[in-house]
């Protein structure tokens, strides 16, 4: 029984092990099956992992009107879940979830679940939430504007949810009004408009008056109001066309002589060093017709300084010689005929001898001028009789020459003397000019003399003391200027003797105010480059104006500068007393896009004080006398 009992186990057992070599053929050798003498068997072999399921969103996706917290699952909850709220392919470096999202705005919500490096499928879910509008704001503010034109920018009004964002499917009407310091004042234009997409758009807004103090106040329905940023209306302005700032400092020029050698003159180097202290880049001089004076004037455009040269007659010179002397002078930029031919005896003769001989040379001129390129300046005169004997020589010159003193009187004065048929008393700017008319009709100016005796203290009629000259020099150069003359030198650069007094600088070289006021000038106003087209200054100077004068200029940065003065007599040079000149208080005001930059205020020293102005606004009150004021406008 013992040997059948162990038989029957033995047997079972190899009856149980064959049964899982043939259902697990793919398994290691089986070991343990004793019944089965030498049998082998695989091993079994291990699952391929399978993808986890694609995770799933609840609530689902769809349209809600209020918040929603959204939970993701992948259904057992053994994978690990990642997701995006951009709408961009989810990955394993992507937000990890662990709690619910809270979703307050239109959003596209992708998952996946990750289990043993396995991925799901992508899951994408787009939330469009519509929380109701809970309030308004300025999304574009008013800006200082113009009355009678559309307020700008453009104002916008957006309406917002409960999480601050735009409501995009609102379209309520907002409407706007306008209050001026807190009080109700009309509004043209739509002032009601329906919201698109939650923003409300108001292209048409004008405010008629000008003010400060303004502010729109926007309404919808059921909302609280708000209010937008102050801000101010300007009046409509005039606007008017700026010249070069640098063309006026490029009209700047003062007399020289390099042969008056027993003058002050005759120490060269300092005349050089003080034109260029002085800033100006034009002299006049006589052209050096032998070799002695030559290196003076190539000293002179090594300085970058260029000569209106002239000549004396009776002369000799034919155009090749002129021709010559130009090339190796190197500092020429103009030919002038002879000086004053109808005064005393000059020019062979004077009057109308003298008119006939420099009449008689403007072909010799003419010829130099095709020769070297250069333009000719025409003959000055002292009286009416010169221009008008000379007949019309304009096609002799490119420039006709004006010699304009004041005798004593300010650059402004009405003259004194006879009044030609324009209405012109003899002594004024405007009588000289009418004088040019005559010889060269509708020809450009230039004025090669101006200018005054000044002393530190003026005893003698006609002469005037140093501090009014201070003033004077600088306003005939703007008037001038104004007037549309090329070039203006003033007569002279530096006394002859210790009596001469037309000087800009003592016989010492020592410096007058009028020196001093104009190097100043010329530093404030200079911007040398290439020239462009200046742009219109929209400005107006409203007040006691009856006597200011004024000359608009801009530079290549943009800014306007605005010399301003008063145009009256502070001497009376008859009687050699001071004539008091009221300052005028007036208000300066500029249109938008723009501001205040330094007020430079000349004083009797020559000196020039500039200052910041202390408002960001639009308006400034000023005090104007007959000291050049400038002022600086620039972008706002």
């Amino acid at each position: 029984m013992k040997s059948n009992v162990s038989f029957a186990q033995a047997s079972n057992a190899t009856f149980s092990c064959l049964h899982i070599a043939i259902a697990l053929a793919t398994l290691a050798t089986l070991t343990g099956c004793s019944g089965v003498k030498g049998s082998t068997a695989s091993k079994p072999a291990t699952p391929s992992p399978q993808a986890p399921g694609a995770p799933f969103f609840s609530p689902a996706p769809g349209s809600y009107n209020a918040v929603q917290s959204v939970s993701i699952s992948d259904g057992n909850n053994a994978a690990s879940i990642f997701y995006t709220t951009d709408g961009s392919v989810p990955s394993s470096a992507s937000n990890s979830y662990s709690t619910p999202i809270s979703v307050s705005s239109s959003t596209t919500l992708r998952a996946i679940a990750v289990e043993d490096s396995q991925v799901s499928p992508v899951t994408t879910g787009s939330y469009n939430v519509s929380l109701p509008v809970s309030k308004i704001a300025f999304v574009t503010q008013p800006g200082d504007s113009t009355a009678g034109t559309p307020v700008q920018p453009v104002v916008k009004v957006e309406l917002l949810d409960g999480n601050g964002n735009q409501a995009t499917g609102a379209n309520s009407t907002v409407t706007v009004a306008l209050q001026q310091n807190g009080e109700n004042v009309p509004l043209a234009g739509t002032t009601s408009a329906a919201a698109n997409s939650g923003l409300a758009t108001f292209s048409g807004l004008v405010v008629s008056n000008a003010g400060t103090g303004y502010t729109l106040e926007a309404s919808v329905a059921g909302l609280p109001g708000v209010e937008s940023a102050s801000f101010t209306v300007i009046p409509q302005l005039p606007s008017e066309r700026a010249a070069e700032s640098d063309s006026f400092v490029d009209s700047i020029g003062v007399q020289t002589h390099a042969s008056y050698i027993n003058t002050a003159y005759g120490n060269w180097n300092q005349v050089v060093a003080a034109l260029k202290s002085l800033g100006v880049r034009h002299v006049r001089d006589g052209l050096p017709v032998s070799s002695t004076y030559v290196s003076n004037f190539q000293q002179l455009a090594a300085a970058g300084i260029r000569c209106t040269c002239g000549f004396a007659l009776p002369n000799s010179l034919t155009g090749a010689q002129i021709s010559s002397f130009v090339q190796q002078v190197k500092s020429v930029e103009a030919l002038e005929a002879p000086n004053e031919c109808d005064a005393s005896s000059n020019c062979g003769g004077g009057g109308t001898t003298g008119v006939a001989n420099v009449d008689a040379f403007l072909p010799i001129l003419d010829a130099a001028s095709s020769l070297t390129s250069l333009p000719v300046v025409g003959p000055s005169f002292e009286l009416q009789l010169g221009y008008a004997s000379a007949g019309n020589i304009a096609s002799r010159m490119n420039y006709n020459n004006l010699h304009v003193y004041f005798g004593g009187r300010n650059p402004g004065s009405t003259g004194w003397g006879e009044v030609d048929p324009q209405g012109n008393s003899y002594g004024s700017l405007a009588w000289w000019i009418d004088q040019g008319n005559l010889d060269a009709p509708g020809t450009p100016d230039m004025v090669t003399e101006t200018g005054y005796m000044a002393f530190p203290s003026a005893t003698q009629a006609g002469t005037i003391p140093e501090s009014v000259e201070a003033s004077y020099i600088p306003r005939t150069l703007l008037l001038t200027f104004a007037q549309g003359i090329k070039r203006t030198f003033i007569y002279e650069l530096v006394d002859e003797t210790t009596t001469t007094g037309y000087g800009l600088l003592a016989n010492d070289f020592s410096t007058k105010p009028a020196f001093t006021s104009l190097k100043n000038m010329i530093s404030t106003l200079e911007d040398p480059g290439a020239a462009f087209t200046p742009g219109s200054l929209t400005y107006t100077v409203t007040g006691n104006t009856n006597t200011m004068r004024h000359v608009l200029l801009e530079k290549r940065d943009g800014s306007y500068w605005l010399v301003l003065w008063l145009e009256q007599s502070s001497y009376d040079s008859s009687n050699n007393v001071p004539i008091a000149v009221t300052p005028q208080n007036v208000t300066l005001s500029i249109g938008l896009g723009l501001k205040f930059g330094d007020l430079t205020q000349f004083d009797t020293t020559g000196n020039a004080t500039p200052s910041s102005f202390s408002t960001s606004g639009y308006t400034m009150p000023l005090t104007i006398s007959d000291q050049v004021s400038i002022v600086q406008i620039v972008p706002r």
